[in-house]
């Protein structure tokens, strides 16, 4: 008797599975998410509480050259 198709723990890899189609394994393995935070060991980011971005105004007048010492 075989076994269905579907997806089991690979052979080659027991951490991760292998799509067997009902009569011979396929090269197809889940993709894999990762939560990137969790990989470099990081915290997520927070935002910085009292910052505020530039206005439109103050960003086209840097933009010009005249945004120097100027605020908005």
């Amino acid at each position: 008797m075989r076994a269905a198709s579907g997806w089991y723990p690979d052979p080659a890899r027991p951490d991760t599975e292998r799509y067997w189609d009902g009569s011979e394994w396929t090269d197809e393995r889940p993709v894999a998410i990762v939560d990137p935070y969790e990989v470099i060991g990081a915290a997520p980011l927070r935002s910085t509480v009292g910052f505020e971005l530039p206005s439109y105004e103050t960003l086209a007048r840097m933009r010009a050259g005249a945004g120097a010492g100027e605020t908005s």
